[in-house]
C-alpha cells in the first residue's frame, strides 16, 4: 500500500482526516487478509533526480484527488512540490490565460508542460520514475489503466460522501 512507501509521517500530518480514514480502513478483517498489516511509511523512498522541478497543484493543502498522484510520485521516487493555489491567484485574469482550464490537481513538468486529473497525472509519474509501475504486458497495463479509472469513477466519489457524512 503507498501509506507504506510514499506517504511519511510529515505528509500525513497535513491531511489527517483522510490518514484517519485509511488508519480505519486498514484495519478492517478483509482488508488485513488481502493486504496483510499496513506497516506505516517512516521515510518516503529517495526522489529521481530531475533536471527541473515536477509541481503538482492544488486549490488546498489535502486536497483529496492530489492524493493518488503524491502516493505514485512516492512510489515512482519521483521529488514532486505541492503548491496551493490561492483563491485571488485562480480567479486572476493572468492565470487563467496561463491554465487553459482550472482543474484540480494540476501537474506542471519540469518542462513547463500541464496535467490534469489525478491517473493521468498518476501515469505520468510512474513513467517518469519507475516505468514497470504501468505494466510490462498489454494486459498488465490494461489493468493499471482499469485500476485508475475505477478510484476515478467509482472509490473516490464514494470516499468523499464518507468523508462528508
Amino acid at each position: 500500500m503507498p501509506f507504506s512507501f510514499a506517504l511519511d509521517a510529515k505528509y500525513r500530518s497535513t491531511v489527517p482526516n483522510v490518514d484517519a480514514w485509511v488508519e480505519r480502513i486498514a484495519k478492517i478483517p478483509s482488508v488485513v487478509k488481502f493486504f496483510g498489516h499496513v506497516k506505516r511509511c517512516e521515510q518516503a523512498v529517495l526522489p529521481v533526480d530531475f533536471k527541473g522541478k515536477i509541481t503538482l497543484s492544488a486549490w488546498t493543502e489535502g486536497h483529496f484527488f492530489a492524493m493518488i498522484p503524491l502516493m505514485v510520485a512516492g512510489l515512482a521516487g519521483v521529488d514532486v512540490d505541492f503548491a496551493v493555489i490561492d483563491k485571488s491567484t485562480r480567479e486572476s485574469a493572468s492565470y487563467k490565460k496561463e491554465k487553459a482550464h482550472w482543474l484540480f490537481p494540476l501537474c506542471t513538468t519540469a518542462e513547463g508542460e500541464q496535467i490534469s486529473e489525478s491517473a493521468a497525472i498518476s501515469s505520468y509519474l510512474a513513467a517518469a520514475g519507475k516505468p514497470e509501475l504501468l505494466g510490462k504486458t498489454a494486459f498488465e497495463k490494461a489493468q493499471v489503466d482499469q485500476w485508475l479509472c475505477m478510484q476515478t469513477s467509482a472509490i473516490f466519489p464514494n470516499i468523499v460522501k464518507m468523508l462528508l457524512a
